[in-house]
Parts: C-alpha cells; sequence; structure tokens
C-alpha cells in the first residue's frame, strides 16, 4: 500500500524498486494518477491489487512479473485501462478479479495460466470480443469469469476437468 488511497497523486518519481517482493496495493485506489514511472519489479511475487481502482490509467509500464505467484484484483477497476503489457504469469496460481471491471480493456495479451487455480471474476464486467487462450487445466473455481461480458463474442476451448465451481460464470453474457 505504499501509495495507496492517494487520491491527488498524479504521478511518482522513478524508484528503486529492486529488493521489493511485496507490491501488493502499491498504487490501488489512486483516482486521478496518470502514469506510472518504470518499476523493477524481478523479485516481486505479490502483486495482488497493485493498480487496483486506478480509475484515471490508460496503460501500464513493462512489468518484470516472471516470480509472481498472486495476481489477484491486480487491474481490478482500472475503468480506463486500455492496453496491458505482455506478463509472464508462469508461477501465478491465483487470478481472481485480475481484469474485472476493466470497463475499457478490449484485449488482454496471451497469459500462462497453467498453474492457475482460482479464475474467479477474472474478466467480469470487461468488454472482450475475445480472449486468447488461457490453460485452465488445474483451475477448480471458475465463479463469474466472464459475467456481464456483454461484447464477448468468441470463447476458445477452456478445459475445466478440474473445476468445482462454476457459478455465473457466463452469467449476463
Amino acid at each position: 500500500s505504499m501509495f495507496g488511497n492517494c487520491n491527488n497523486l498524479l504521478t511518482t518519481p522513478p524508484l528503486d524498486t529492486a529488493n521489493g517482493t511485496n507490491f501488493s496495493y502499491m498504487y490501488a485506489t489512486n483516482r486521478k494518477l496518470q502514469t506510472i514511472p518504470p518499476l523493477n519489479t524481478a523479485n516481486g511475487t505479490n502483486f495482488a491489487s497493485m493498480f487496483s481502482t486506478c480509475i484515471s490509467i490508460q496503460t501500464v509500464p513493462l512489468l518484470d512479473t516472471a516470480n509472481g505467484t498472486d495476481f489477484s484484483q491486480m487491474f481490478s477497476s482500472c475503468y480506463n485501462l486500455r492496453t496491458v503489457p505482455q506478463l509472464n504469469t508462469a508461477n501465478g496460481t491465483n487470478f481472481t478479479n485480475m481484469f474485472s471491471y476493466c470497463s475499457s480493456l478490449q484485449t488482454i495479451p496471451l497469459l500462462d495460466t497453467a498453474n492457475g487455480t482460482s479464475f474467479s471474476s477474472m474478466l467480469r464486467n470487461t468488454y472482450l470480443q475475445s480472449i486468447p487462450l488461457l490453460n485452465t487445466a488445474a483451475g477448480t473455481n471458475f465463479s463469474s469469469m466472464f459475467q456481464n461480458c456483454t461484447a464477448l463474442e468468441n470463447i476458445p476451448l477452456l478445459n475445466t476437468a478440474a473445476g468445482t465451481n462454476f457459478s455465473l460464470m457466463f452469467g449476463s453474457c
């Protein structure tokens, strides 16, 4: 929560974050923040809610997320977010609400989600027309994954064999 709830902050200076492991809530709920400086996140494991409710940002810089395991709510409620850089999510297990309520987001990059177990509300309330192929073989929770995705036209074949919770997975599409 380094800059969490700093509601009048427009930008931050470049910071030496090379030793950082926990980036959770770093910029969460910054309503006026427009730009994010380059960040060294190579040692980061927790990216939960890093940019959650940063309603003014349209892009984020390229981040090294190779060690990340928790991506829950990373971009949740970033209403004006238009693009997301390619993220290395190969070690990620939790993708809950990662892009939920990103109403300006029309595409997401191909993500390695092979280790993901929770996809609950991952893309809820987005305007994606199609999604890239996601490896969901280890997934158990798919509740509301695509709920209220009213523009969704194409869904690739998803392996949901391990799934136990599918409530509202495609509700109100």
